[in-house]
């Protein structure tokens, strides 16, 4: 793949986040069966960074362009607290796990668009049993040449990132036995999935075309791999991990990709081969990190062995140390991600709380206040 190398400022590499809500009632925490965004056009007066999503008890926020992490967390803290309003005003809360632990599929609601109508039309039940929220991290690149490029680079890291962000052990009111079912559900989508290795924008553009041809799509944005070209930005785009209701985990990650992309693009300036992941091989990899989150051992492609969660995340941090030196961003994510090792991801707090309360009403109160923006004085802008 030619890449024109002199195109990728390293220092000038931007990021975004999107998140995606469930909106729960506020004395039984069950999903809302009434839609808070019924039309896009909505959006605008009800919070410019809102839009509505695919479930009409859904809520999807968007930030602007961030440059540091500061402002990563404080676009997030903004976002959420804007979406956090409008849920009020609809007399619902925020709800920021990948799944809605205790709901029933027969309680989701597909929102009556014409898009929507039409995946429903032609994936059926893989749609209708879809109630799931994620966290999506928009990074800039100059290209598609480059935006493909880094995907290639990128396939490894992905189980890793999913066992990082994993909140969705339970669902339809029972422990899944994973760490992030909201993987395995999403791999039922023959769209879905990690993405190919692309040899070039050319290669790219033609399966897009074939795709199409199949049926299996009618635009780019169908196109729901894990790791993609933005269909509106000039972004890559991170879609692997799961809704994280604490925003240090979603700064945390948000951090780490994009010091990954920076990486990437410096491997890239120096013409270091992409690894050749087998699909099965990352696929593998991709199911053991939604089964186990860090909770078990993961496949390291640098060693080529299964080894406990903690190595593998080492290997990691010291291939992305010598870039989060160089910009002033080792300190903030070491102790994030010193966090994350010592506590467990959402999935493992989900789980303790429930072992303590024996109550799924009590794991989602607890997330639902962790989703809340924390306030001037430290403490978070809504109660349950």
């Amino acid at each position: 793949m030619e890449v024109r190398t002199a195109e990728l400022d390293l220092a000038g590499v931007t990021l975004g986040v999107e998140e995606e809500y469930h909106l729960v009632e506020p004395d039984t925490f069950r999903l809302a069966r009434r839609p808070l965004l019924s039309e896009q056009a909505d959006a605008r007066s009800v919070g410019p960074h809102l839009q509505a999503e695919m479930l009409t008890s859904q809520l999807e926020a968007a930030t602007e362009v961030c440059t540091d992490l500061r402002q990563v967390r404080d676009a997030i803290a903004a976002m959420r607290l804007e979406a956090a309003t409008a849920a009020a005003a609809h007399g619902t809360l925020l709800l920021g796990t990948s799944t809605h632990p205790q709901a029933g599929l027969d309680e989701i609601e597909i929102a009556p668009r014409d898009r929507y109508r039409r995946l429903l039309d032609r994936y059926r039940s893989v749609v209708g049993e879809l109630n799931l929220c994620g966290c999506h991290v928009h990074v800039s690149v100059p290209n598609l040449d480059v935006a493909l490029a880094v995907m290639n680079h990128a396939r490894p890291y992905l189980p890793l990132l999913a066992a990082l962000t994993a909140s969705s052990p339970f669902h339809e009111g029972r422990d899944t036995g994973y760490a992030s079912i909201r993987l395995a559900r999403l791999a039922l989508w023959p769209q879905g999935g990690p993405p190919p290795h692309l040899a070039s924008a050319q290669d790219y553009q033609h399966l897009l075309a074939a795709l199409t041809a199949s049926g299996m799509i009618d635009e780019p944005s169908e196109l729901l791999w894990e790791l993609r070209p933005s269909a509106r930005y000039p972004t890559v785009e991170f879609r692997i991990a799961d809704m994280c209701p604490d925003i240090d985990d979603v700064v945390l990650y948000a951090g780490l990709v994009r010091s990954l992309v920076r990486t990437l693009m410096q491997r890239i300036i120096s013409a270091t081969p992409a690894p050749v992941v087998p699909d099965p091989l990352l696929s593998a990899a991709r199911w053991r990190a939604a089964h186990y989150g860090l909770t078990e051992r993961l496949w390291s492609d640098t060693g080529q062995a299964l080894l406990p969660a903690a190595d593998v995340i080492e290997q990691f941090w010291n291939e992305l140390a010598p870039d989060l030196e160089r910009h002033g961003e080792s300190g903030e994510l070491e102790a994030l991600l010193a966090q994350v090792l010592k506590r467990g991801n959402s999935a493992t707090r989900q789980r303790q709380v429930f072992a303590e309360t024996g109550a799924l009403t009590e794991v989602i109160r607890d997330a639902v206040i962790l989703t809340m923006p924390p306030s001037r004085h430290g403490t978070r802008t809504a109660t349950t």
